[in-house]
């Protein structure tokens, strides 16, 4: 049991920079790390499908890293290229309904997140990044209206390059857990009789 005396640096937070603060440490256990040796039994205990050998278990680890190094790659990619599409666009009005749609579903995105990986409320978020409601949704809906000059763009060069998508693309695509989530979500909201049409 320990009290510790510290100073804040001037670059923390403002409410705290430079001021001293005293921690009550309680120390209840000092945990040790051991390396594992690394042999077949271990390689086997990562319970790995298929995998129980060490030419496999790198293999494994080398598809891994290659399917994260392409994921990543492939994301920037689409990044530059939507920052590229949004700051040559020449589309200059926003459908207010469109506006207020997207503003919705980027407000329950930003609660789902909150919730799901922070369990903390909006409120909470705005306090710990000192935050105003107001500036929070002005950022809300700036982004909007980038998502939809992004949607409107890339359809006008979908059209310009008559890219066209199948319908067995469409349905594969529909098999994404993700999709299946927000178009119940959409359903719920414009389809509560759950008409086919």
């Amino acid at each position: 049991e320990k009290d510790i005396k510290v100073t804040f640096p001037h670059e923390y937070d403002p409410k705290f920079q430079d001021k001293d603060v005293i921690f009550h440490i309680n120390m209840h256990e000092v945990k040790q790390t051991h390396r594992p040796t690394y042999n077949e039994e271990f390689i086997k205990s990562l319970n790995i499908p298929n995998v129980d050998s060490d030419e496999k278990l790198k293999t494994h680890y080398k598809n891994e890293l290659a399917k994260e190094k392409e994921e990543t790659f492939k994301q920037d990619a689409i990044r530059e290229i939507s920052e590229e599409l949004i700051q040559n666009s020449k589309l200059s009005y926003y459908p207010d309904f469109l506006v207020k749609e997207e503003v919705d579903r980027l407000n329950q995105q930003t609660d789902q997140i909150l919730k799901m990986y922070y369990n903390k409320t909006l409120d909470e978020f705005l306090e710990l990044t000192h935050q105003s409601k107001e500036e929070h949704a002005k950022q809300i809906e700036e982004n909007a209206k980038k998502n939809i000059l992004l949607y409107f763009d890339i359809n006008a060069v979908a059209k310009q390059e008559h890219i066209v998508v199948t319908k067995e693309e469409i349905d594969k695509k529909m098999e994404d857990e993700t999709i299946k989530s927000e178009l119940k979500q959409i359903e719920e909201k414009y389809n509560p009789e759950k008409k086919e049409d």
